[in-house]
Order: structure tokens, then sequence, then C-alpha cells
């Protein structure tokens, strides 16, 4: 809760500066772009009562992509790994010509800090590395709320590591908007550092609010290339 008063009173202070932290940092301001010409925004979908709903191109291309590296490991799975204990073998799901590969999905439910860590332990034991071995690397698709997006984040941005090489970035040793500790020097330091790089997003003419402090805290601890000094 204390930190969460000191973002609030970030985001409310407009004239917290630091020019030399400013200076190091990369922008935060969003960039405009010109939209593609021959590219829709919106898309005719089909709908459920027509029985005719397809996906767009792109996603389409993607679960074909994804679906040719894990139809090898499904099949790993149910002959070498924990699955073979199923039994379906000799049943048509193992058949030579088998295509149809189920699609599976993990989604990490959210909670904070306390999530981030559980869901981590979660994608350990489901990782290659465990007795469970092969589960995570067969899902199509992963997602997360909340603390479970934060592990989302780290995983994709750090190119799925093991967890103990994630977590040991993680600086779980620091307060997240407070990681000067007792410190108030190295905690005002850190404030400015947020309110600095969130002022380049608003000086480009776009709005910005204590989400903006609050995720940029998060990205300091769960995102690559951070350690306990910066």
């Amino acid at each position: 809760m204390i930190s969460i008063f000191f973002l609030c009173l970030l985001s409310l202070n407009g004239k917290v500066t630091s020019q030399v932290l400013t200076a190091s940092l990369p922008s935060y301001a969003p960039v405009s772009v010109e939209c593609p010409a021959n590219q829709q925004l919106l898309r005719l979908a089909g709908n459920p009562a027509g029985r005719n709903q397809t996906l767009s191109q792109a996603e389409a291309n993607f679960l074909r992509g994804r679906r040719s590296v894990t139809a090898t490991l499904w099949r790993e799975f149910f002959t070498d790994g924990p699955g073979k204990a199923t039994g379906y073998q000799h049943t048509s799901l193992l058949a030579r010509n088998q295509q149809n590969w189920p699609i599976l999905g993990i989604t990490h439910s959210g909670g904070g800090l306390r999530a981030s860590l559980y869901a981590s332990g979660v994608f350990q034991a489901l990782s290659r590395y465990s007795p469970v071995r092969g589960v995570y690397p067969l899902a199509t698709y992963v997602t997360g709320l909340s603390g479970g997006s934060w592990l989302v984040a780290s995983l994709a941005e750090n190119n799925y590591p093991t967890t103990s090489e994630m977590v040991s970035g993680w600086q779980l040793e620091n307060d997240l908007v407070l990681p000067g500790g007792l410190n108030p020097l190295r905690n005002a330091q850190f404030l400015d550092a947020l309110s600095d790089t969130v002022k380049l997003k608003q000086k480009a003419g776009y709005n910005v609010s204590l989400t903006d402090q609050w995720g940029r805290a998060l990205g300091y601890h769960f995102l690559p290339g951070t350690n306990s000094e910066s």
C-alpha cells in the first residue's frame, strides 16, 4: 500500500525532474506511423449462427506454423513422455497420418507478485526440464491476468529460459516501487526515472495516468536488461 501511495503522489507531481536520468533513458513516447494502405482494420469474420466464422489470414498462418512444431511434440509426449501412461499409443490419436492435434492454451491467473511466483512454479513443473516434462511446449497460446501476465511478459522477453534463469533477474529482493528500501535517495532516483520517462509521453501529446508509472516500475523488475543498480 505504501508503494501505491508513492505512485499516486508521483502521478500528481508534475515538477519532479531528473535531467541526468532522462538523458540516459530511451524515449517512452509513442511514435506515429502511417497505416498500411492495403490493410483493413476490420474484416467480416462470419457469425456463429451461420457456422461460417473464419480466422484472419495472419492467425491461420500462425496456427499452421505452430502446428508444424507441436505435431512432433504431441507424438513424443504420448509415446515417450508422461502421456505414455494414458494408453493412447494404439488409438486413432496416434495414427501415422494424424494431423489434427489439439490446440492447447495455458493461462495464468492474477494476484500480483504472489501470482507471478506461483505461475513461475507452474511453468517449471510443466516445462521440458521437469518429471512432468513437455506440457508447456505443447501450448499454442499462453496468456495471463495481472500477476500472471507479468510472468508471460517476462517469459517472452527472456526468450523462454529456465525458471531459475528468469526469476534470478526479477529483483525479488527489491520493492516494486521503492527498491531502495530505507534508502530515501535511491527511492527518489527511481521515482524520478519513472516520472521522467512518462513525461516524454505526455510531452508528445498523449494522456498519461498512474498506469504508466506502474507499468514502467514492473518493467524494471520483470523485463531483461536491468539489475539492482538500474
